[in-house]
C-alpha cells in the first residue's frame, strides 16, 4: 500500500511538474535572448524615442542579460546619447531591476529544480521497472502535456482578451512594491514599451504550445498502441 502511494505521488508530481519545467524554460529563454530584446528595440522604434542608436541599445541590453544572469554585478549602464555619455537608468529603475533580476533567477530555480526531479523520476523509473516503466513515462508526458496545455490556454485567451488587466495582475502579485510605476520619461520604458511585453507573452504562449504537442502527440500515438491489456509490465 505505501509503496503505491509513493507510486502514485511521483507520478502526479511528475505530471506537474511539467508546466512549471517548460513555463520557466522559455521564461529564462527569452530573458537571456539578446535577439528578442533587439527585435523589441526595431519594431517600436526604440532609438527614435530614446534618442540612443541602436548599437548603444544592443549593447544595453547585453549588459542587461549579463546582469540577470549574475556574470555582472552592477547595473549600472551607461550609453552615449548626442555624443555624450550618460547613466540610462535612474535609482528607480536600478532598484525596480534588482527585483526583476531576482524573479529571473527564481525562474532558474524553478527551471532546474523540475528538471531535476523529471531526471531523477525517469532514471530511477527504467532502473526499477525497466521496460515496463516505459508507459508510465507516457502516460506522464500526456497529461502534463494536457496540464500545460490548458494553464497556457488559459493565460493565452487572458492575454487576448484582457492583456492589460494580465499585465497588471503580473506586476501586481510579482513586486512588493510600486517601483515598476514608471514615468513616462523613463528609458527603461521607452526601452520595453507594454507591447514589448504583449509580444513576450505571445512568443511564451507559441513556444509552449508548440513542446506540448511535441509532449502529447507521441505520447498519445504510444498509449494508442499499446493498451494496457498489451502490455506485461514488471
Amino acid at each position: 500500500m505505501k509503496m503505491k502511494i509513493l507510486r502514485i505521488s511521483t507520478a502526479c508530481l511528475f505530471v506537474i511538474c511539467l508546466p512549471l519545467l517548460l513555463i520557466s524554460l522559455n521564461v529564462t529563454f527569452m530573458a537571456n535572448f539578446k535577439d528578442l530584446y533587439e527585435y523589441g528595440f526595431e519594431k517600436y522604434d526604440v532609438a527614435e524615442t530614446t534618442g540612443i542608436s541602436d548599437d548603444e541599445l544592443s549593447g544595453a541590453a547585453g549588459e542587461l542579460i549579463g546582469y540577470f544572469k549574475g556574470t555582472r554585478d552592477s547595473i549600472d549602464i551607461q550609453v552615449i546619447k548626442n555624443g555624450e555619455q550618460i547613466e540610462l537608468f535612474t535609482p528607480r529603475e536600478i532598484h525596480h531591476l534588482e527585483d526583476v533580476k531576482g524573479i529571473i533567477q527564481f525562474f532558474h530555480l524553478v527551471l532546474w529544480s523540475t528538471l531535476g526531479y523529471a531526471g531523477i523520476y525517469l532514471i530511477a523509473g527504467f532502473a526499477i521497472k525497466k521496460r515496463g516503466f516505459l508507459r508510465s513515462m507516457m502516460q506522464g508526458l500526456f497529461r502534463g502535456g494536457l496540464l500545460t496545455l490548458a494553464l497556457i490556454a488559459f493565460i493565452g485567451l487572458w492575454a487576448l482578451i484582457d492583456f492589460d488587466s494580465l499585465f497588471l495582475r503580473f506586476h501586481l502579485s510579482s513586486f512588493s512594491n510600486d517601483l515598476w510605476q514608471l514615468p513616462s520619461s523613463s528609458y527603461l520604458l521607452k526601452m520595453f514599451p507594454e507591447g514589448f511585453f504583449s509580444d513576450c507573452a505571445t512568443f511564451l504562449v507559441a513556444d509552449t504550445i508548440i513542446e506540448c504537442l511535441i509532449l502529447i502527440v507521441p505520447s498519445w500515438f504510444y498509449l494508442h498502441k499499446n493498451p494496457p491489456a498489451q502490455l506485461h509490465e514488471a
